[in-house]
């Protein structure tokens, strides 16, 4: 039997020696009304067999809240712990984006030089063919989704190699002209991290942890340690490994914790600084209008800056996030850029939680106002998250 909701928060910013943390005022969010809204999401069918992390950052107060119970593997039922590690999916993108802002910014890439540039030994990327010219697949396209590969490629139940991948990738088509559209790819991904092992002369598992997540103080994040148990939307145990790791790794297989999570949101709101990275959020959040293409959305178009996605909250707040889904788990990250400045990091450890839609509608309780009633039913409501597939 699954134990009873239990709750806990932290309600002060726990800074890392390697922040240093932006003065901001005292208010803080309506703690009772988020737990009254989690618990709702959390006694879902497809959602009531793990539980969530919330962490939420309202007018630069930090608070970390959870609602119903984990499993660490092999142990017990408990309340959630801020150092406890859950998959945190395709939000892996961000920090490759973020390695390759920094790429950028220290001049060993070039954003719209043909990726083929940086690729290992061996390695063949499709081209585009239009009116007898060839359109090469650029960096900048595979971090905004633009680079017309295909979302992902065949794995299998004991994974896919980076040479199996590398094989696959011979025979890829690319389904438009690299930078004229909007096609979701954890394949793109891939070979982004593929360019940034090459510059870095590392692997991708070696560099996002010491490169990105230690420079933030994230100590706890990176692809080893010991991940909760995560749950199916039916409530079977899922398995740690995905059908495309390792060669997806990149693109979605970094673990995390509650409090290094907070971190990272922090950071992205412009509310903790680092020396090396925090001249990055401006490229990191620097839009591109695409299309839509294959079907992606429903053809709408989209404001894509590198590996984030953009949106609209009802009282007109932009919002920045990302969010992922693999086996066992779902999460979302995502934070307004105009007052009130709010963010918010779910992690849930069973992939049939709508983290998605339970961020955004967190994101909506710490504003007054409020004009659609797209949070009165944690069941209803348009898609979800576009990470990795299940």
């Amino acid at each position: 039997m699954k134990s009873a909701k239990r709750w806990r928060a932290t309600v002060a910013i726990a800074a890392a020696a390697a922040l240093t943390l932006v003065d901001c005022a005292a208010v803080h969010a309506d703690e009772a009304a988020i737990n009254t809204l989690a618990n709702r999401f959390q006694a879902l069918p497809h959602c009531s067999s793990g539980g969530i992390s919330i962490g939420i950052v309202d007018n630069g107060r930090s608070s970390l809240l959870s609602a119903g119970s984990v499993h660490p593997r092999g142990g017990d039922a408990r309340a959630i712990r801020e150092d406890d590690e859950f998959q945190v999916g395709s939000i892996t993108k961000t920090f490759t984006a973020t390695l390759y802002a920094l790429a950028l910014s220290e001049g060993k890439v070039t954003a719209d030089a043909p990726a083929q540039n940086y690729m290992p030994e061996g390695v063949t990327l499709p081209v585009y063919q239009s009116g007898g010219k060839t359109i090469p697949i650029t960096l900048d396209s595979l971090a905004r989704h633009a680079s017309g590969l295909p979302r992902s490629i065949e794995g299998g139940s004991n994974g896919l190699s980076r040479e199996e991948m590398i094989d696959q990738l011979r025979s890829a088509r690319l389904s438009f002209a690299p930078g004229s559209g909007f096609l979701y790819s954890n394949l793109g991904f891939a070979v982004l991290a593929l360019a940034m092992e090459r510059v870095y002369n590392g692997k991708i598992e070696d560099l996002l942890p010491q490169m990105v997540a230690a420079p933030l103080g994230m100590n706890n994040t990176g692809f080893g340690g010991r991940v909760l148990e995560g749950y199916r939307p039916n409530g079977e145990a899922a398995a740690e490994a995905n059908p495309t790791w390792p060669a997806f790794d990149g693109a979605a297989a970094l673990r995390s914790t509650p409090a290094d999570m907070q971190q990272f949101l922090l950071y992205n709101m412009r509310l903790a600084s680092s020396e090396r990275l925090s001249p990055l959020l401006p490229t990191l959040q620097k839009t591109v209008h695409l299309q839509a293409r294959g079907g992606e959305g429903g053809g709408r178009p989209r404001d894509i800056g590198l590996a984030w996605q953009n949106a609209t909250l009802p009282d007109g707040r932009h919002v920045i996030w990302k969010d992922g889904n693999v086996p066992g788990f779902r999460s979302y990250i995502g934070f307004t850029t105009t007052a009130p400045q709010t963010g918010v990091v779910v992690m849930a450890s069973q992939n049939g939680c709508r983290t998605m839609k339970l961020g955004r509608c967190i994101l909506e309780s710490l504003s007054d106002t409020k004009s659609d009633d797209y949070c009165a039913n944690p069941e209803a409501g348009g898609g979800e998250d576009n990470g990795a597939e299940p």
